[in-house]
């Protein structure tokens, strides 16, 4: 008895999906995504930006859960998470005209930034520790001596005043970035002075692309995991301060991957909650009564055949009003076992195939609706379904969000 009554509890209880899947997603730069056996031995590596919405809550929980969860094929000793809290300092002084970015005053007040992340986002820091994968604050990066070397080469490169290809080539890609960056705040209506906020985002996009060589080239990571396509500082980083290593370092390391959110329509539902209402519907319309055929004609619609079924054979036809319902007309319009199965096995295809179409956002509602009918003209009677029956579409469904491409900022 005890098992039973433990049975009936498990089945009223609610089952919840997440509300956001984290996955690789294929680019146009970057179409090929790494297969199983190539991450099981390659290290990855995942910079967090502070104040984005996909490092935050559910997408930086769900992009955790798909980096160390037990389905995960990266191994958890080749992966480091590093919160980019410290390069904020350079964003909180695009106004303060009068604080050195890289003083104390304002690295201070990143490493406040960080803190107050951390907090927020408890749970899914919590799931990285329990899976022993490394994860750092930008201050243990700031007080390595390696990082601090890549940062000079990378800082001296982009103020040298050499005309070479190379050097105005970093040059364009940092600066490109780094108006992406100042467009975000602009945005914001943060910004009173633009050469200050070029100024600032410009060492902010410095400082992160040396972060990406150092840990390339001293870790060795093969792979960086960011929510956005690959920016162009990125892209010149990798070319100029990882591939050209003169030790030969830099091999097919800091390649970009996109990380993408799905993001599932909620559902909630219990064993005894009522099924949800069909896309598709077949039902009586008494207008039509007088266009029902002679059910005399049915045809079962055998593979091949070009014949079409009566209004008997789309669905047994409910009574008209006023008359009995054990009437010898209606058990003339019974349909035929065969034919019930056939009937039932397509609207069972044509709900699954419509519902599947507007849930990952090919269709609104009322193109929905004009699927339905089409589908349902084609398979069902091979001609409009005018014969005393219509199709009609059942509860709207909101597609989900799609997703968003944003500039990275860590």
């Amino acid at each position: 008895m005890g098992k039973k009554k433990q049975q009936q509890s498990g089945d009223s209880a609610t089952e919840q999906q997440p509300s956001s899947i984290a996955y690789f997603k294929a680019t146009k730069k970057h179409p090929q995504i790494p297969n199983t056996s190539t991450l099981k031995t390659a290290k990855v590596f995942w910079p967090l930006s502070l104040f984005m919405r996909y490092h935050e809550k559910e997408d930086f929980e769900a992009m955790v859960d798909f980096a160390v969860g037990p389905n995960s094929a990266i191994q958890p000793t080749h992966q480091e998470f590093v919160l980019g809290d410290g390069p904020q300092a350079y964003n909180f002084a695009i106004d303060k005209f009068d604080t050195d970015p890289e003083g104390q005053e304002l690295r201070a007040a990143a490493d406040q930034a960080g803190d107050e992340w951390l907090r927020e986002n408890e749970r899914a820091v919590a799931k990285i520790h329990d899976q022993s994968v490394k994860f750092s604050r930008w201050r243990e990066i700031l007080a390595d001596p390696n990082y601090q070397e890549k940062r000079r080469e990378v800082f001296d490169c982009y103020y040298s005043t050499s005309t070479d290809f190379t050097t105005q080539r970093v040059k364009t890609a940092m600066d490109h970035t780094a108006f992406m960056v100042l467009d975000r705040f602009k945005d914001r209506g943060e910004i009173n002075d633009v050469g200050r906020g070029r100024e600032m985002s410009v060492k902010f996009v410095l400082e992160e692309c040396a972060l990406f060589a150092h840990m390339a080239l001293k870790y060795g990571f093969h792979f960086i995991a960011y929510p956005s396509d690959c920016p162009a500082a990125v892209e010149v980083t990798k070319e100029v301060f990882v591939d050209s290593d003169p030790r030969g370092r830099g091999k097919n390391l800091l390649q970009w991957l996109r990380v993408g959110f799905r993001h599932p329509k909620p559902q909630q539902r219990t064993s005894n909650a009522p099924e949800p209402e069909p896309l598709l519907q077949l039902v009586h319309d008494p207008s039509l009564e007088e266009l029902v055929g002679d059910a005399d004609n049915l045809k079962f619609p055998s593979q091949g055949s070009s014949s079409r079924a009566s209004a008997s054979g789309i669905a047994r036809q409910q009574p008209s009003p006023g008359s009995s319902s054990g009437s010898s007309s209606d058990e003339e319009n019974e349909l035929p076992p065969a034919l019930q199965a056939y009937q039932a096995l397509l609207i069972q295809q044509i709900n699954s195939f419509t519902q599947t179409l507007m849930e990952t956002g090919v269709l609104d509602q009322v193109s929905s609706g004009k699927l339905i009918n089409s589908l349902g003209k084609s398979l069902i009677s091979g001609s409009p379904p005018n014969e005393g029956f219509r199709f009609q579409p059942g509860r709207p469904r909101t597609p989900p969000p799609k997703d968003s491409d944003f500039v990275p900022q860590s």
